[in-house]
């Protein structure tokens, strides 16, 4: 089945391999967005930096990337953001592609949502 190009909404710093594979083989890119914390809430130890890391290996794909600096702790920050991105590429006509593969619970059900 050959898929139609489309928005995806990731959220940084989850298992790289888990999320790039699927949109270089299975579901071809148009846009990605790239939802990273800000950095203002308590995390783990090294998360900045993983995150950090994680991003810049993002935007050495060859397709757009936009970051949207949210706090990823934020259960309504990851939803409003998500339906945000959604309605704004729902009104461009694109398909949309959420992938929560790797995302820890919170964010999961908040994207899904």
């Amino acid at each position: 089945m050959v898929r139609k190009a489309g928005a995806h909404i990731i959220p940084a710093g989850f298992e790289y391999d888990r999320i790039v594979i699927p949109m270089l083989r299975e579901y071809p890119v148009l846009k990605a967005y790239v939802l990273q914390d800000r950095g203002k809430s308590p995390g783990y130890p090294g998360e900045k930096e993983l995150a950090d890391h994680y991003v810049k290996k993002i935007e050495s794909l060859p397709f757009k990337i936009e970051k949207v600096e949210i706090d990823l702790y934020s259960f309504d920050d990851v939803f409003e953001a998500t339906h945000s991105i959604i309605r704004r590429e729902q009104k461009a006509g694109n398909p949309i592609y959420i992938n929560i593969s790797s995302a820890p619970k919170l964010i999961s059900v908040a994207m899904m949502f």
